[in-house]
């Protein structure tokens, strides 16, 4: 889109240079219509059409202003450019499903291992605590390997504590 948006922009120059007294004629070179092109790739695809065409129409008055035929050849060439990311992009969105699944399943695997070495881990050193306590794999993310949390929680901060014992019909009761 970018590069579509310089593109005409530069463009710009030398139709109004060909074209300064006839404002129709730049609206048929989509003056009117840019506003809204600029906004989403489909219009803007459609403009580069219209574009190319009527450029193609006037290449006359356009090359006698210094915009030869390799440019207005340049407005196709963006419009596929265009064109091959958008649908790009649209491929990507599709395969982002796949790409997840095959990320899930390799941290997956990833973690089974983690799993795995603790499990040896601690069978190798059963009898060093110190060892022993490496291979431990704790549930909560805090530092200090504790779900217990005593102390106030800041209106900004969240604090996850996982206690056994605690099923859905538990009540908890917090105090402000």
């Amino acid at each position: 889109m970018e590069e579509s948006r310089e593109f005409i922009s530069k463009m710009r120059f030398f139709l109004e240079d060909a074209f300064k007294d006839n404002r129709a004629v730049l609206n048929e070179f989509g003056y009117n219509d840019y506003a809204e092109a600029r906004k989403s790739h489909v219009e803007m695809q459609r403009y580069l059409t219209v574009l190319h065409t009527t450029a193609t129409k006037y290449s006359t008055e356009l090359i006698a202003v210094g915009f030869d035929q390799a440019a207005i050849s340049g407005i196709k060439t963006t419009f596929d450019k265009l064109l091959n990311a958008n649908n790009a992009q649209k491929y990507y969105k599709g395969e982002r499903l796949t790409i997840t699944q095959q990320r899930i399943e390799l941290m997956n695997a990833t973690w089974e291992i983690v799993l795995n070495v603790c499990k040896a881990g601690k069978i190798i050193y059963a009898d060093n605590p110190a060892k022993y306590k490496q291979y431990v794999i704790y549930e909560s993310s805090s530092n200090t390997g504790s779900d217990i949390y005593q102390g106030e929680v800041a209106a900004t901060e969240t604090i996850t504590i996982i206690v056994d014992g605690i099923t859905p019909s538990t009540v908890l009761t917090l105090h402000s």
